[in-house]
């Protein structure tokens, strides 16, 4: 445990001394129509990670929980397959990342148009 504490100490220094400055930038900050575009896209991709973080880890604790070993429990059955379930988990991805590259592409194609002068 011991060992622990003084890489961690290190790596607190080093978070802590990255966030300050004089002028202090941020990525969640976006000040021009560029930097907000792209910034609404990921707020988007970000948004379905995170759906998709919480559906696969909530059907692996289902699946944790309800088929664990339990003592004097009968032997699992073997199973073949199961076409429909299949189809399903090669389908979901397909989906979502068709639901990704649609604002993705949207917003490269408005980022790729040349700037507007501005009048002064």
């Amino acid at each position: 445990m011991r060992r622990c504490v003084a890489p961690l100490l290190a790596l607190t220094a080093l978070a802590l001394g990255a966030c300050g400055g004089p002028f202090p930038q941020s990525a969640l900050d976006p000040a021009s129509d560029f930097a907000w575009k792209l910034q609404h896209l990921f707020e988007g991709i970000f948004l379905w990670a995170v759906v998709v973080f919480v559906l696969v880890e909530g059907a692996l604790i289902v699946a944790i929980l309800r088929f664990r070993e339990r003592p004097g429990g009968p032997a699992p059955k073997a199973t073949h397959g199961n076409t429909v379930l299949e189809i399903a988990w090669t389908l979901a991805p397909a989906i979502v990342l068709v639901l990704i590259a649609i604002p993705t592409v949207k917003t490269i194609w408005d980022v790729d148009r040349p700037a507007v002068a501005s009048r002064s």
